[in-house]
């Protein structure tokens, strides 16, 4: 798959936590305990990471703040002298991960893409080689922090009953793929929207769970998994679906262009809410973009032929809407752009549209 772009989640920032200490400690602790101690202090990063918000402004600062928590911990400790090279390998990398996670946090600030870049294929680099190194020192734990794939959860903790924590019993490891955060310079070509119509979300009720893919659309190439590759939207969770019969739109013009669709389920267990997410990626040349007439195409699609209004998100990105839709008029929908890529949604009446395509924008870092 062609990987587009930048991305950076807190799993790629921070994957590396655990990679820090000194020498100093009061004692050389045994091969078991020092990787249980390791393990240890990886679990509660991992929680405290799962509990950030992307779209907080104050989000590379809470996580630089965990980095060094967990710094001081891991500075404790002393490891068994065959371990000791491996563990000085994470002093080192720890220190990168540190100074390159202030870099894009600047850079972010700065809306400096060339710097997000950098700093995000860097960070991707440092995430790669700490994997590796807990890898060699038995800490399992410590790959992937903040994903949920490599730290054990206590099902008792009460600290895991946070519902925008990940269930590993439910879900699989989320790597978010990198995408052009660049916006699109041209709407779809649908009829005027009239930005004064925006609907305003009615008070959320729990939705019944027998919500179903509208059929109404055919397809092309068969959707990928969303849950295996990109974090569900701050509050839900993945839920696992059979998406055999789901597939990207087979329309001619966007056949050439689509390089992947995939498509999952979002359930928030706090509200009660259902959300079906899709992601389109593009394969477009160099230089190339989205078309009018393809927009407008994608656009069609992914709100299941209802009129569009365009909409100004909380985040100010631009998202078009369109109420009662599908077969039985019973849904939602709303789908925003990127310049080679698009996020679809579809909810029950009540749900708040913009709020989870922000939330799914925020999870994973993706600009628009």
């Amino acid at each position: 798959m062609k990987r587009m772009g930048w991305a950076s989640s807190s799993l790629t920032v921070v994957a590396l936590l655990l990679s820090a200490c000194s020498d100093s400690g009061p004692k050389t602790l045994s091969e078991d305990d020092f990787i249980d101690e390791l393990n240890s202090i990886c679990d509660d990063a991992s929680r405290d990471l799962r509990r950030l918000d992307g779209a907080d402004r104050n989000f590379f600062d809470d996580v630089l703040e965990i980095m060094q928590s967990s710094a001081e911990a891991l500075a404790k400790l002393s490891p068994p002298s065959d371990l000791k090279g491996d563990y000085d390998d994470f002093v080192d990398n720890l220190d990168d991960t540190i100074k390159e996670t202030e870099n894009i946090r600047d850079a972010v600030d700065d809306d400096d893409q060339a710097a997000i870049e950098d700093s995000s294929a860097e960070l991707s680099n440092l995430n790669d080689d700490g994997n590796d190194l807990a890898d060699s020192l038995g800490a399992d734990d410590c790959i992937d922090i903040g994903s949920g794939s490599g730290g054990s959860t206590d099902s008792s903790d009460p600290d895991n009953t946070d519902p925008a924590s990940t269930d590993p019993d439910t879900t699989t490891a989320n790597t978010p793929l990198p995408i052009d955060p660049t916006v699109p310079t041209d709407p779809p070509a649908t009829d005027p929207p009239d930005p004064t119509t925006a609907p305003t979300p009615a008070p959320t009720t729990a939705p019944v769970p027998e919500m179903t893919v509208p059929e109404s659309n055919s397809g092309g190439s068969q959707a990928l998994d969303i849950t295996t590759e990109f974090l569900p939207p701050a509050g839900f969770e993945w839920v696992q679906i059979d998406i055999t019969g789901i597939s990207a739109p087979s329309s001619p013009l966007l056949v050439p262009i689509i390089d992947s669709y995939f498509f999952g389920r979002a359930e928030n267990a706090a509200t009660g809410e259902i959300a079906l997410l899709s992601l389109t990626i593009l394969n477009l040349a160099e230089g190339q973009q989205w078309t009018e007439e393809q927009l407008a195409e994608m656009a069609d699609y992914e709100l299941l032929s209802g009129s569009p209004t365009e909409v100004a998100s909380a985040a100010g990105r631009t998202v078009y809407v369109a109420q009662g839709v599908g077969e039985a008029g019973d849904l939602d929908a709303g789908v925003s752009f990127l310049e080679r890529a698009s996020v679809g949604l579809l909810v029950f009446p009540g749900s708040d549209v913009l709020g989870i395509i922000d939330a799914f924008f925020a999870a994973n870092l993706m600009g628009g």
